[in-house]
């Protein structure tokens, strides 16, 4: 696998535009979503939606499903850390599916490192029923973490297949 050099100039410039830009208006939705509940359900008071779906008003002070509680100051640092090597990374990628797993992760990552800088805890909002509530920003980690492991497991489907030819 040979990597592309960076680009450089206007160009390189040029071309980091589209994903800054969508990492922007991936944060921008997740944070609306969040100002929305934080102003209109108190905290704790839900609303049902379907049977197994509730839009509700909780804080978490940990991470994934409530899990690391109180580490706050290490999840901030963690986090803007993976952002940073992770937007590293992007300048490397020739893959469109590594780079759209990127830009989607870093939204997710920097849309819950807002919450904890600012408030402290993260807002999460979607509960579906078994599951912890979440938001938007963790729908963002675990889609761009997917898009990631497709992107990695279709090269190596499409090459089992040719050798079976």
């Amino acid at each position: 696998m040979h990597r592309a050099k960076p680009r450089s100039g206007r160009a390189g410039r040029a071309g980091l535009l589209l994903p800054v830009i969508g990492v922007a208006l991936l944060v921008c939705v997740d944070q609306l979503a969040k100002f929305l509940v934080r102003s209109n359900l108190a905290l704790s008071q839900s609303i049902k939606m379907l049977g197994f779906l509730e839009i509700v008003n909780i804080t978490n002070t940990g991470s994934a499903f409530g899990t690391l509680k109180g580490t706050q100051p290490y999840l901030i640092v963690l986090g803007l850390a993976a952002a940073g090597v992770i937007s590293f990374a992007y300048l490397r990628f020739e893959n469109k599916l590594h780079k759209l797993s990127a830009v989607v992760i870093v939204a997710g990552i920097l849309g819950n490192t807002i919450d904890r800088v600012s408030a402290g805890v993260v807002t999460d909002f979607i509960y579906l029923k078994p599951w912890p509530a979440f938001n938007i920003a963790d729908t963002l980690l675990f889609i761009g973490a997917a898009i990631l492991l497709f992107s990695l497991v279709l090269p190596a489907t499409k090459g089992a297949a040719k050798k079976r030819k």
